[in-house]
C-alpha cells in the first residue's frame, strides 16, 4: 500500500515530536532536523521562529543558511534565497539541501534543465535523500522526458518504495 499525503504528514509530525522530545531530554535543540521537517510540512512561520533562535548559535551554520534561503524562497524572494543557498555551499560545499533549493529556484524561473542539474548535485551528495529524486522526476516530466522521469522515479523508489508521489509520477509518465 502506498504512502498517502495524510500518512506522510502524520509521519513527519511524528518525527518532529520525536526530535522535540529527544531535544527536551538532552537539553539541546536539533536545529537542522527540526527545520527540515518543518520545511517538508510547509510550516514557514515556525521555521522563521526557529531561525531566529538558531541565529545566535554557532552550530550547523551551512544548514542555518539553507533555512534562511528556504524561508526567503517561500516568501517569494528568489534572489535573496539564491544568495543564502550559495552562502550555505560556501560553508558546506556538499550540502544537498542547498543544491535542492537552487534546483527549486531554477525550476520556478523556468530553467528546467538547470534545475535537473542541481537536483543531480543534491542526489550525488546524498543519494538516500528522496526529495531531489521526486523533484527531478517531476521536472523531467515537465520537460517532456517521460523515460528519464521514469528512471529518476525508479531510483527514488529504491530509497522509499512506498512513496506515493513517486508512484503518481509513473502514472503521469504513462
Amino acid at each position: 500500500m502506498g504512502e498517502s499525503a495524510r500518512d506522510r504528514v502524520d509521519g513527519l509530525e511524528g518525527r518532529l515530536e520525536d526530535v522535540m522530545r529527544r531535544d527536551d531530554a538532552d537539553g539541546t535543540i536539533s536545529y537542522a532536523l527540526r527545520e527540515g521537517i518543518l520545511y517538508r510540512l510547509g510550516r514557514i512561520d515556525e521555521m522563521d521562529e526557529l531561525c531566529k533562535t538558531w541565529e545566535g548559535s554557532r552550530r550547523d551554520r551551512g544548514e542555518f543558511y539553507v533555512c534562511r534561503a528556504r524561508i526567503l524562497h517561500a516568501k517569494g524572494d528568489a534572489d535573496a534565497a539564491r544568495m543564502h543557498a550559495v552562502a550555505a555551499l560556501t560553508l558546506e560545499p556538499r550540502e544537498p539541501s542547498a543544491f535542492e533549493l537552487l534546483g527549486d529556484i531554477l525550476a520556478d524561473a523556468g530553467d528546467l534543465r538547470g534545475a535537473v542539474m542541481k537536483y543531480n548535485e543534491s542526489i550525488l551528495n546524498s543519494f538516500n535523500y528522496v526529495e531531489p529524486h521526486v523533484k527531478k522526476a517531476r521536472t523531467l516530466l515537465r520537460m517532456g522526458r517521460p523515460d528519464s522521469a521514469a528512471l529518476a522515479r525508479r531510483r527514488g523508489l529504491e530509497i522509499r518504495p512506498a512513496d506515493e508521489r513517486l508512484r503518481e509520477i509513473l502514472k503521469a509518465a504513462g
